[in-house]
Order: C-alpha cells, then sequence, then structure tokens
C-alpha cells in the first residue's frame, strides 16, 4: 500500500490501482482479516467510482462485509464502508441507496456515541448531502443545523464547524434565503480570519457571496464596504509581474 501511495502522488492511477488490487488479494489472505483488507479495498472502490461504478460497489460491499465480520453489524468500524457506498450510489444518482447507506452510518453513531459527539455531526452532515444534491432544502436543513448545534457545543474547535457552516449557506442560498445564508457567511468569514488571517485569499470567495447576498437583502451600504474589503483584498495578494 506504500507503493501504491507513491504511485498516486506521482499520479500514476493505473499503476496505483493495480497496487492497491494486490493489496486486497495479499490482505484477503490474512486470517482473522484486519483494517489493512478495509483499506486497501476502499482505495480500490474510490479509485474506481468514476471510472468503473460496478467494480467499485462491489469493493465497497465486500469491505462492509468484512467490517462486519471484524467489528460487527452495529460497530462504528462499519461506518466508513456505508459512507463510500453511499457516495458511490451519490455518483449514480441513486439518492434512495445513498440515503439508505448515510442514515445507517448516522444510527449506529448515534447508538455508540450519543446525540452530541461529533461522530453524529459529521454523519449528519454527510447524510444531508443526498437531499443538496436532490435540491430538497426542507430535507436536509434539519440535518445541517442538528449537526451545526453539535459543532457549537464543542466550543468551535472542531475544524468541521466550516464545513457545516459553508453548507448550510449553500442550502439558503440554493433555498432563496439570503437573511438566512447572510448570518452563516459573517461566521465563515470570522473563522478564516481567525485561522489564516484578514488578508488571506481564501476569503475572496466568501466575500462575494457575503456581498451578494447583502444586496439581495436591500443593505447596500453593508455590501458596498465588504466590496471595498475585496478590492484591497485582490490588491494585496496580487503577484507583481
Amino acid at each position: 500500500m506504500q507503493d501504491a501511495a507513491k504511485a498516486t502522488s506521482e499520479r500514476h492511477f493505473d499503476q496505483s490501482l493495480k497496487l492497491y488490487e494486490e493489496a486486497v488479494d495479499i490482505a484477503d489472505k490474512i486470517q482473522p482479516h484486519d483494517s489493512r483488507l478495509l483499506t486497501a479495498l476502499d482505495y480500490v472502490g474510490n479509485f474506481n467510482i468514476k471510472r468503473n461504478p460496478a467494480a467499485a460497489q462491489a469493493a465497497f460491499q465486500r469491505e462492509l462485509k468484512a467490517a462486519e465480520e471484524i467489528s460487527g453489524p452495529n460497530s462504528p468500524g462499519v461506518t466508513a464502508a456505508l459512507t463510500s457506498l453511499g457516495n458511490n450510489a451519490m455518483s449514480r444518482k441513486d439518492y434512495a441507496s445513498a440515503e439508505k447507506y448515510y442514515f445507517r452510518a448516522v444510527d449506529i453513531n448515534e447508538k455508540v456515541f450519543g446525540e452530541g459527539s461529533d461522530a453524529v455531526a459529521q454523519s449528519l452532515r454527510v447524510a444531508s448531502m443526498a437531499y443538496l444534491a436532490q435540491k430538497d432544502y426542507a430535507k436536509a436543513e434539519p440535518y445541517l443545523l442538528r449537526a451545526l448545534r453539535t459543532e457549537d457545543s464543542l466550543g468551535g474547535g472542531s475544524p468541521y464547524l466550516l464545513i457545516v457552516l459553508s453548507d448550510l449557506s449553500y442550502l439558503y442560498d440554493g433555498w432563496n434565503k439570503p437573511d438566512k445564508s447572510e448570518p452563516y457567511y459573517r461566521r465563515i468569514i470570522a473563522l478564516i480570519e481567525k485561522q489564516y488571517g484578514p488578508n488571506t485569499p481564501i476569503l475572496e470567495a466568501v466575500l462575494v457571496k457575503d456581498a451578494a447576498a447583502l444586496r439581495s437583502l436591500g443593505r447596500t451600504n453593508e455590501a458596498d464596504q465588504v466590496d471595498q474589503r475585496l478590492t484591497s483584498l485582490r490588491a494585496s495578494t496580487m503577484k507583481p509581474n
């Protein structure tokens, strides 16, 4: 698997897939099975999601079966395989199957870790993607809000807080609810500033969206101030010729 990872870093993807397939064959012979088989199968599946969805599905189903064998069907050890199966279903626009896999992972995490855990928040965020992909914002909203409540309860130190805030702002933009997306943009801006500084180019895309939300709400003066900041940021990060 180390050789496969090296091939991936060098963008030799065909070679990398072949090496991971060889790793699966070797790991499958080791008894009892361990996490190396799960890891190799997951890589094989992910390499095949776009190349060969049927092969990806087969790899992920083998991964799930092996995970259930290693740690039990209701163990957190199976949630990675369930998430990968959900992702593969999403790539095929099989949203019903994606929901089934994602929410099985949610249920397992709730039973093992409890509602207020980061594991549940992450699995809820992933599950909401099945609805966001269908633009079913009303169904996605409560799951993302649950995820946000958990991330907020962790004191703002979770690396997933920014992702959940971004997902919610995306949801409300798509739902044409700028009154709800704009406060999230302000929180995203504050988090990025705290982590990367006030002049990071990472802020550019968020500032553009915040200004648009403010204008749609009729808050023109505030939007102008954001635009001025955006102009200043672009000027400060512009590379000299």
